[in-house]
């Protein structure tokens, strides 16, 4: 069985100068509906779920927030990151958030697969 293939692109946000909040494009923007359930068993807790608005917070405070409705997809680092460090935090995470909706799609499909 193969693995699904995510792609993501990853911006700084327009309105941050710290490099604190960053843009994820998720090409399927249908695929934010699952990004919660992808995330959940990373260690993220859902801090506010509106059913507009799901704000995912990891242990180490950064945040992931997501929009089902218009599959806009936010992270926002943690104000702890060093500043030389928070592109490279932002990509991991952008790479997680992959890799995560990646085995979310590939475990969902071999549960609907198996009788």
């Amino acid at each position: 069985m193969s693995r699904p293939q995510v792609a993501a692109t990853l911006e700084l946000s327009n309105c941050c100068v710290r490099e604190l909040n960053w843009e994820c494009e998720l090409e399927r923007r249908e695929l934010s509906n699952q990004l919660v359930a992808a995330l959940l068993p990373l260690g993220y807790r859902a801090s506010n779920d509106s059913g507009f608005v799901v704000e995912l917070v990891h242990t180490n405070e950064h945040r992931v927030v997501v929009v089902p409705r218009t599959g806009r997809v936010q992270l926002r680092l943690a104000y702890t990151t060093p500043q030389p460090e928070r592109r490279g935090a932002a990509e991991q995470l952008l790479r997680q958030i992959v890799d995560a909706l990646a085995e979310f799609l590939a475990q969902s499909r071999a549960d609907s697969d198996s009788p």
